[in-house]
Order: C-alpha cells, then structure tokens, then sequence
C-alpha cells in the first residue's frame, strides 16, 4: 500500500469487505490469512478483525484463521495453544 493510503485504516475496510463477501456471499466456513512475519501491520490488522493466530506454519509466515461461526474459533484455538 502506498504511504499516503496507509494508517488510514483503509486496509482494514478492505479486509471487512473481504470477510463479508467471503461469509455471507460465498458462504465459506472459513477465511485463512497467511502472512510475513514481518509485516507487523499486516498481523495488526489481521488482530482487529479478530483473526486467530495459529502460528508459524512455514518459513516466515503466520497463518491466521476466522471462522464465520465464533465458536469454532475456540475450539481451534484450543487445539493450537
């Protein structure tokens, strides 16, 4: 994103209109976000949206997970402490 459009929360609107689409559109069950581990705004926002954090799961990379249902959301979480 270029610097002008950034902290403008801009990137996180576009994230909403993503899960948005992908849930009540699409109707997917689940939306995963791989992500640099160096890309703290990238995994800040990824936080915000609620987005779970399942750990590193290849080199460099963050995989973070939102269910449509909340409560599945848990029980994954349990399952990767």
């Amino acid at each position: 994103m270029r610097s002008e459009a950034q902290t403008r929360g801009i990137a996180k609107q576009a994230c909403q209109l993503v899960l948005a689409w992908a849930f009540n559109t699409a109707k997917l069950e689940r939306v995963i976000a791989c992500i640099d581990d160096a890309n703290q705004p990238a995994r800040a926002i990824a936080g915000k949206l609620g987005m779970m954090e399942l750990g590193p799961q290849s080199s460099n990379r963050i995989v973070y997970v939102k269910y449509r249902d909340e409560a599945r959301s848990w029980n994954a979480m349990a399952e990767h402490p």
